[in-house]
């Protein structure tokens, strides 16, 4: 036995199979340093480890010992079923590491998202940081499943559905951080200026701004902060999704993007026709006479708000029951994923209360000034709230998607006679 060839072929077959010698060493359970040793000539395997490492490396044992291949035996051996089994964990393995990597850029695009003042610390490095790891998490479990099908031949498709879907969400969150250090940084350099009052419409009694300076008290108060708690929950809660989605997904998993914007955009729709209808409603009830003050149709215009925030909530209830109709034919005729847009449907409803709630989104003022009865009215509407109910549809229209994807977990049929 020359130790100088049986190590240059021991060599030889673990570089051909793609495996380091960390990875041969875990298989024969000896340290790195052993196989090390046995590849330079500096030591021989010993004769228990002969039969298992000739197995691993797809040789014989003569072979082994020999140090050389029968001419025969040259083509790469076909792998066995512990080589499949042990290809299958590295690949599992890798998929958890890649969710993990998922779970550090959510951590680094929350802490921001929840301390936007920690850019003035770092203002670069939370997006390029996230870049970075994105770019590496995706190249590095990209060459894995490829290594380890070319290798074994083990079934991939499944794991590339995941590096797909994690550079998806992966780039979104990115993409917040890069819209919110713009934002900042731009507020802070003066490229954008603080918006506190824009006028955007000039009527023959009113005015229409756009206002981020928005002051709520009692009851309004109150909701109005559950109204800006609920894209911190639906952030909580969108990780947790995607952790379920990925663990859950099949080589036949689809998702349904299109399908859930459909119930997405209903609030936005929505609120564009319940600020027009507020519009015509005060332009209906404003005097014409010009010596009549407007604090005069105050009983209307709250009468007329509360109809209208109740015409609203019930059509806004029917539209979502046909929506959620429509899911049920589509899931009965065979349409997968189809619960995804249901219960983005079912959340969405729940902002119709918040857009039609008064004050929260738009406050019509009649009593500017009750001595000057030729004083104008203002009409306001929070450019907060129409910011947070944007990020509301997002971040609903993401956890259907994901949602779409999940599958229940088949059980294993009972063996005959069971």
């Amino acid at each position: 036995m020359d130790a100088k060839k049986t190590g240059a072929l021991i060599a030889a077959r673990r570089k051909a199979l793609g495996l380091t010698q960390k990875e041969l060493a875990e298989r024969l359970m000896v340290s790195d340093k052993a196989v090390s040793k046995w590849e330079t000539g500096a030591g021989y395997p010993e004769l228990t480890l002969l039969p298992l490492l000739a197995e691993t490396l797809g040789i014989t044992a003569d072979e082994l010992l020999a140090g050389e291949l029968h001419a025969a035996d040259t083509a790469p051996p076909e792998p066995t079923a512990a080589q499949r089994k042990y290809a299958a964990e590295k690949l599992a393995d890798a998929d958890d590491k890649l969710l993990l990597f998922g779970i550090v850029i959510w951590l680094l695009t929350a802490y921001y998202a929840f301390f936007p003042y920690a850019y003035q610390l770092a203002p670069l490095p939370a997006p390029m940081l996230g870049i970075v790891l994105l770019a590496a998490a995706c190249i590095w479990h990209n060459r894995q499943c490829r290594r380890l099908h070319e290798m074994y031949g083990v079934d991939d498709r499944v794991s590339r559905r995941r590096t797909r879907l994690f550079a998806a969400v992966g780039a979104g969150a990115i993409a917040c951080l890069l819209v919110q250090w713009i934002g900042i940084f731009g507020m802070m350099s003066g490229l954008l200026p603080y918006l506190s009052e824009t006028e955007l419409w000039h009527g023959r009694r009113f005015d229409l701004f756009l206002s981020s300076v928005w002051t709520t008290s009692g009851e309004q108060a109150a909701w109005f902060h559950i109204f800006r708690l609920l894209p911190l929950l639906l952030a909580i809660v969108l990780p947790v999704v995607f952790a379920f989605a990925y663990r859950r997904m099949t080589a036949e998993t689809r998702f349904r993007p299109v399908l859930c914007a459909v119930p997405a955009l209903l609030p936005l729709l929505g609120t564009a026709a319940y600020i027009a209808a507020v519009l015509g409603l005060v332009k209906k009830l404003e005097p014409e006479d010009y010596g009549e003050p407007l604090h005069t149709m105050n009983a209307s215009l709250e009468a007329g708000m509360e109809q209208l925030a109740l015409g609203f909530r019930l059509i806004w209830a029917a539209v979502t029951l046909l929506v959620i109709a429509a899911c049920v034919v589509l899931w009965r005729r065979g349409n997968r994923g189809i619960h995804g847009v249901a219960a983005c449907a079912v959340a969405q409803c729940v902002l119709c209360f918040f857009v039609t709630m008064e004050g929260q989104l738009i406050r019509v003022n009649t009593l500017l000034s009750l001595d000057n009865m030729y004083s104008r009215g203002e009409i306001k509407l929070s450019l907060g709230a129409l910011l947070t109910l944007l990020l509301l549809c997002i971040l609903l229209w993401a956890c259907g998607t994901l949602f779409s994807g999940v599958r229940r977990k088949l059980k294993q049929p009972a063996e005959a006679g069971q």
